[in-house]
């Protein structure tokens, strides 16, 4: 218990350092304990999730019955909603990654939190519930850096797709690299074996993939992210080996149209679309980078 009370006074140190609990599975019920008791108190809950989180780290390997802890896990956040139940779920597959099992649990355990997630976030502007979108977006990375081919056929995605997206946007820290991090994962990891699988994502969602980068890079933004989105735009077109100007009809015309719902000045600027096909067309991350991070200047610092 004491080692208990310390994690919730934030001292997460302690489980790095110190290592006197009883015994593993004491510590792991200890924690479902509390969350039980205390389930309708957020607070509460996501205190003990990071609790959680440090004590499946620190066991490792010697973590006891990971599907069953999972499968915990994944209940708690269906009923209750509450993001901190994702937490645990990042030690958990490094873990599962380390036992070397059967992925086949945790793969279903993962659609289920994410069939949860997609629900919650759609309720309201998912920008609006920065922390909740984060945690999801790393569980996806993970996956789709670990095991890109099966998470792409264990179902529909494209919802997940749609908010990282729109997460670009987001101006809340972290948010922004998280939804970056999983949408260059879906592209720089192209298995030709799900070639459909993946082109059908794109057909589906790269016209407002493209938009939401136009977007951040005429936007008064951090440098690193303009230059991110041009980064994306540029392996999206080249590192897929789809040429999606052509594919997707990506054209002065189409750029125009984005362009529409701003100002005057920007509207009638050619250079702006010039510029933003050449990042398309660019023949290196540095030139993509180059060209978006020059648009965002000439804007700004006329």
């Amino acid at each position: 218990m004491t080692a208990f009370a310390r994690a919730l006074d934030n001292q997460m140190e302690f489980f790095n350092n110190e290592w006197n609990c009883s015994s593993p599975q004491d510590s792991v019920d200890l924690c479902f304990h509390v969350i039980n008791l205390m389930k309708e108190k957020e607070e509460v809950c996501e205190k003990t999730c990071e609790a959680l989180y440090f004590i499946i780290y620190r066991l490792g390997d010697s973590c006891p019955d990971p599907e069953k802890l999972s499968g915990q896990l994944v209940k708690f956040y269906q009923t209750l909603g509450f993001a901190c139940f994702l937490r645990p779920f990042q030690s958990l597959f490094e873990v599962v990654k380390e036992i070397q099992c059967d992925w086949i649990w945790f793969i279903k355990d993962c659609s289920c939190i994410f069939k949860t997630a997609t629900e919650i976030l759609s309720r309201q502007d998912s920008n609006d519930q920065p922390k909740h979108l984060q945690l999801v977006m790393k569980i996806l990375q993970s996956l789709l850096a670990h095991l890109y081919d099966d998470v792409l056929d264990s179902g529909d995605i494209g919802r997940l797709i749609a908010l990282a997206s729109h997460g670009l946007l987001s101006q809340a820290e972290g948010t922004f690299e998280e939804c970056h991090k999983v949408l260059v994962e879906l592209c720089a990891n192209l298995d030709l074996r799900l070639s459909l699988l993946f082109y059908g994502l794109l057909n589906s969602h790269g016209h407002r993939i493209i938009k939401d980068c136009v977007d951040v890079i005429l936007a008064h933004k951090n440098i690193s992210d303009i230059k991110a989105c041009g980064h994306l735009l540029h392996i999206m077109n080249v590192q897929c080996g789809y040429d999606i100007a052509t594919c997707w009809n990506i054209d002065k015309g189409f750029l125009k149209d984005i362009l529409e719902t701003y100002p005057e000045e920007i509207q009638s600027d050619e250079s702006i679309s010039d510029n933003l096909m050449k990042i398309i067309n660019a023949s290196s991350k540095e030139e993509a980078e180059g060209l978006a991070a020059l648009i965002n200047s000439n804007i700004y610092n006329a």
